[in-house]
């Protein structure tokens, strides 16, 4: 199919709604040929991953799997508003191996969503208990795995029942599978790629179904935006699903939209920008990279993602931003250009904090800093992993002096607070003393040299915030109110002095209903009392006392 008829067919982002869709080819001549594709095969699979959104860079692929996932929620509209609201989605463990391109920027969303990046994360051998998702997704991952059936049987081990296995596999339609060992090797990604774990161990074809139904699952759905080149596949495991996880409400108040989660985070790294040469690394399309500018004398985007990366480009064409597409561990900057680097929407791609992999990427984001530097990243934190406050703080010493620690909260709005020393000691992620919601994030600053106190930072929701920090924090509200120093003027300073004068609202508004009320209540007894003294003054009169034995007599007639 022509790439203008596919766009045309499409219509519309499956994941943002945007109706920017662009096509560049990304597939090279060295694996069209390793590959061994006619140009009907390099046709359809350069549109999978070539055909793109403007606005948000997800792929045919990518979309497709959204599109497929929504399918089976009987959802509509985007991915994006479906993980923000879509109640039974959003009750789902969901499990994300590798980043499943632009579409990790909405699953990350999701309350019980965690991301392992493979090879850290071995898909051949899954660190999770039986049962223990609901949801596992990843992307063009399984074909890179020496035993994708070893792969699939952990899939389904870790799978609940009635659970789904998400994926999509590049599929070359007209021949069957099969193994690349022993043939000359060829890798996906970028032209010059060679890493280990983007080397293709497996060329899938028409029989891509038979391993999984081998792997024990119990039905194999297929979904198609643009036939052939786009195919999403969900697996489905034995059994029925029961609703899992929390109620995905709170109350008082329950509110988890991506830009109140968001705020609290880029407070803290605004303080920490002025005047300062800022690396954002997991930039997305450079909203956040464009916040930290408004302080900054110069920020630079990197993106692992390169349809990100154009999109941000494009987004964001401002003389202090500039955006570059790169690996965590190979950035394209001096040693020391760097005073700070902020990390929230890619932190994951650090990896488990005990691995080689994470020491060299963290290696690596210590060459680019000052000595003085800092570096402050936002990670997901895991209910299944209670100690991992502990086993980042660990690691991060070990290339950092200083390591302060704060875990963030979802009320009606999103909360930072520091962790004590206690509790980041003990892997503990609420503060000892307060009954907090569940941590979202875990917020880590380092640096060689001495680090301010990471001041709690608050960003607000639609509900009644001031109510609901009243009701849930038990008493935190004044502790922020009195420590959480922000630049006058800030939106994150627009939010406390609101959340300030509704505090201070509600007050006076109990004391004047009180006080109104006792004062009617005044004016009642006052009105009683009148009337008591005037049957008193009645019953007391020369005249009354005359006519009662009238009364007495006319009655008894």
């Amino acid at each position: 199919m022509p790439p203008a008829d596919a766009l045309a067919r499409l219509g519309r982002c499956r994941v943002c709604g945007s109706t920017g869709l662009v096509f560049a080819p990304v597939i090279g001549d060295a694996l069209a040929a390793g590959w061994e594709l006619s140009p009907e095969e390099r046709a359809y699979i350069d549109l999978q991953q070539g055909l793109h959104c403007r606005d948000c860079g997800a792929n045919l692929r990518v979309q497709t799997l959204a599109a497929a996932i929504m399918d089976g929620c009987h959802a509509r509209g985007t991915f994006t508003d479906t993980c923000r609201h879509h109640a039974g989605l959003r009750q789902r463990r969901v499990l994300e191996i590798n980043s499943a391109g632009t579409l990790h920027a909405a699953l990350r969303d999701l309350p019980h969503h965690q991301l392992g990046s493979y090879p850290e994360v071995d898909l051949q051998q899954l660190p999770f208990a039986d049962g223990s998702w609901d949801l596992v997704v990843h992307s063009d991952t399984l074909e890179h795995v020496p035993d994708p059936a070893a792969a699939l049987r952990e899939c389904r081990r870790v799978l609940a029942p009635g659970g789904w296995l998400a994926f999509t596999i590049p599929i070359v339609h007209g021949r069957l599978t099969r193994s690349t060992h022993g043939r000359p090797p060829t890798w996906h990604g970028a032209p010059d790629t060679t890493a280990d774990d983007w080397r293709v161990c497996t060329e899938y074809g028409a029989d891509f179904y038979h391993s999984l139904f081998e792997a024990g699952f119990a039905s194999v759905q297929l979904h198609a935006l643009v036939f052939p080149a786009s195919l999403a596949l969900i697996a489905v495991a034995p059994g029925t699903a029961e609703p899992a996880g929390p109620p995905a409400t709170r109350s008082p108040g329950a509110w988890t939209r991506p830009d109140f989660d968001h705020e609290p985070f880029y407070a803290l790294a605004l303080a920490w920008s002025e005047a300062h040469a800022v690396l954002e690394y997991g930039c997305g399309t450079g909203d956040g990279s464009r916040k930290l500018a408004d302080r900054a004398t110069r920020v630079t985007g990197i993106d692992p993602d390169p349809h990100a990366v154009s999109a941000a480009q494009a987004r964001h064409p401002a003389a202090d931003l500039e955006f570059h597409h790169a690996p965590p561990d190979r950035l394209p900057l001096p040693d020391a250009s760097i005073d700070l680097i902020v990390c929230r929407e890619a932190a994951e791609s650090l990896g488990d904090p005990a691995s080689p992999a994470a020491a060299a990427r963290l290696a690596e984001w210590k060459r680019v800093l000052h000595p003085h530097g800092r570096l402050l990243v936002g990670l997901p934190a895991s209910p299944a992993d209670p100690l991992l406050a502990d086993r980042w703080t660990t690691a991060l010493h070990t290339h950092f002096a200083h390591v302060a620690t704060a875990s963030q909260h979802l009320v009606s709005g999103s909360v930072i607070l520091p962790l004590t020393p206690a509790a980041a000691t003990h892997g503990r992620t609420t503060t000892p003393s307060s009954p907090l919601p569940p941590t979202t994030h875990l917020i880590f600053a380092c640096s060689n040299a001495d680090l301010p106190t990471l001041a709690p930072a608050i960003s607000t929701g639609p509900g009644d915030f001031a109510t609901d920090l009243a009701t849930i924090m038990n008493g935190e509200t004044d502790r922020i109110l009195n420590h959480c120093p922000l630049a006058a003027g800030s939106g994150l300073h627009r939010s406390l002095a609101a959340l300030t004068t509704a505090v201070t609202r509600t007050e006076q508004e109990k004391t004047a209903a009180a006080t109104k009320a006792s004062q009617r209540i005044a004016k009642l007894e006052a009105r009683l009392a009148q009337r008591d003294a005037e049957c008193r003054r009645i019953k007391d009169s020369r005249l009354y006392k005359l006519l009662r034995p009238l009364g007495k007599r006319i009655s008894g007639w």
